[in-house]
């Protein structure tokens, strides 16, 4: 689903226009209020949240969490 947005030149953005918040998680022992918000600032959505695959979570990549990526 997202190449065929990415080929349309549409974003997430387009119809999910908020501004997702996330919920504070666990990474590596320290608090992280907002999973959105990480030290990357060109994270992109389909880097987690996949549209017709299951979900991951792209900060497990380096980080020990149990993130759960809806």
């Amino acid at each position: 689903l997202g190449d065929v947005y990415k080929r349309q030149e549409q974003s997430c953005i387009n119809c999910h226009t908020e501004t997702p918040k996330g919920k504070p998680v666990t990474m590596d022992g320290h608090k992280v209020p907002n999973v959105h918000a990480g030290h990357f600032d060109t994270y992109e959505c389909l880097q987690c949240h996949k549209g017709h695959k299951p979900s991951v979570s792209a900060c497990s990549e380096c980080h020990k969490t149990k993130l759960s990526v809806p």
